[in-house]
């Protein structure tokens, strides 16, 4: 419907606001200007939830162990799927013992990928196992057998949660 305002304040994408919810006559910039534009990378999500204590991680642990270059190229430039992206693992459990079961930890992985087209669903486990493996070589500890709780998400839950366009995630 119609909503007479003098301000409208917008907290959505930018894109998906001009060319979806504003009269083309009201946008500041035609959708032919976005199909132009570089958004923001998307994102690997894991969640993941593991009924062990996993030692020498940190609450916020950034593995930036493979090549800076070749993986900002695949997410910008070349717009490929990234097969050793770099991330950022969150084990919250650390310092808030409440977001956890008593002796398990929680752990969220976020790895930038290109925006655009998301993998199927086996291609976006295959790279959180193989995100699994980096953080048990970096911390010497397994624990891809203790897994209890996995969540993996990428494009399509920025699409359809917040009508991200191509799925971007910042």
């Amino acid at each position: 419907g119609i909503i007479d305002a003098d301000i409208v304040v917008n907290n959505g994408d930018y894109a998906y606001t001009e060319t979806n919810l504003i009269d083309e006559r009201y946008q500041t910039y035609p959708e032919s200007y976005w199909k132009k534009r570089t958004l923001s990378p998307s994102g690997l999500l894991g969640y993941i939830g593991v009924r062990k204590k996993l030692p020498n991680l940190q609450h916020h642990n950034l593995f930036f162990d493979t090549d800076w270059d070749r993986h900002f190229d695949e997410v910008f430039s070349t717009r490929k799927w990234s097969k050793d992206p770099m991330f950022y693992l969150c084990a919250p459990s650390k310092t808030d013992p409440s977001v956890a079961p008593q002796g398990m930890e929680n752990l969220f992985i976020l790895a930038p990928v290109a925006n655009g087209n998301q993998p199927d669903q086996k291609v976006l486990e295959r790279a959180i196992d193989d995100i699994i493996i980096r953080i048990e070589q970096k911390i010497g500890t397994s624990f891809a057998g203790d897994i209890v709780v996995r969540d993996v998400r990428a494009h399509n839950y920025f699409k359809s949660t917040f009508h991200a366009t191509r799925g971007n995630a910042f």
